[in-house]
């Protein structure tokens, strides 16, 4: 046997609010210490309905049973010896999230690891890192039931913030209907600006380079590069400045969500959550008074990957 057959494989399946992902590596000798073998992810909306009822729907679990049990099924076709499953806002914040455990336990044969919010935010540091490049940083997270905000100086994190609220609790509060109208926006944007105040977001005092990471961010970049199929190699790295978020959010506020899923680089799954995801973006760039931000393709997953193959 000879390359990919040869490799010990790890699999990490992220369970967020909105998606759930899978992604399998090798130990190949590579700088980041394993290569991605497969990336995917599927929108299940398991935090669909939550900030209302504080509870899951049985319908949005078992549309992450499922597309876990699929996930756990290709991980180990593809020979992945190691699966760890991570569950995050939707399962730190949901009343019968045991239910939701057990349910996985019992189908899937996996134990769900629920990590707190401060974890999160380190992983989305680790994750996002290389861009930085020694140079202080502001790295933002944007998911379906949080915001990870993290700061680092002089190479160290120094500040981390995981905020109670993501694309899904926007959008279920003030875009349901479309067309939006321009009021929607503005008490949005003001929501999110008293949010990131509430959860003791503070501007630093250096210029800070800004990356984000997440669907929404990697969407957009998506979007400006006009992908007809996603590639991570053209969205990692690149810059989204404030005339291509503000363009964005016209385009996204003036269509409907079928209108949105016909935009290159924007999937028909994201078409309804992007314009509150863009609006996130707008006012965290605004309230750090920066220019741009860089796009990071990696995530949550692969910080966990990092740290399976170094044990």
């Amino acid at each position: 046997m000879s390359g990919i057959l040869q490799q010990k494989k790890k699999a990490v399946i992220d369970i967020g609010t909105n998606s759930i992902k899978l992604c399998i590596a090798g130990d190949l000798n590579v700088p980041d210490g394993y290569s991605v073998i497969r990336d995917e992810i599927e929108i299940t909306r398991l935090g669909e309905g939550l900030s209302e009822h504080k509870e899951l729907g049985e319908a949005p679990i078992n549309r992450s049973i499922q597309t876990i049990q699929r996930f756990i099924t290709i991980a180990h076709e593809m020979g992945a010896y190691e699966t760890r499953a991570v569950g995050t806002a939707a399962l730190r914040k949901a009343l019968n999230a045991d239910v939701f455990c057990t349910k996985a336990k019992d189908i899937c044969g996996i134990n769900i690891e629920i990590i707190s919010g401060e974890y999160e935010a380190q992983l989305s540091y680790s994750a996002a890192v290389f861009f930085a490049h020694g140079q202080d940083s502001i790295v933002f997270d944007i998911g379906g039931g949080s915001i990870e905000i993290i700061y680092s100086n002089n190479g160290e994190i120094s500040g981390r913030f995981s905020l109670d609220f993501g694309v899904l609790n926007i959008k279920e509060k003030y875009f349901l209907h479309e067309p939006v109208e321009n009021n929607a926006i503005s008490k949005a944007c003001l929501e999110i600006a008293n949010n990131l105040r509430g959860g003791g977001v503070v501007i630093p005092e250096s210029n800070s380079l800004i990356i984000g990471i997440g669907g929404t961010i990697t969407t957009m970049a998506s979007v400006k590069l006009k992908l007809s199929k996603y590639m991570s190699n053209k969205v990692n790295g690149s810059v989204l400045d404030m005339n291509d978020i503000e363009t964005q959010i016209r385009q996204y506020q003036n269509s409907t969500s079928e209108e949105r899923s016909k935009i290159p680089g924007l999937s028909a799954d994201r078409a309804d959550i992007i314009l509150s995801g863009a609006c996130i973006v707008k006012t965290i760039m605004n309230s750090f008074s920066a220019e741009k931000v860089i796009v990071s393709a990696n995530g949550l997953r692969h910080a966990i990957l990092a740290e399976m193959f170094k044990k």
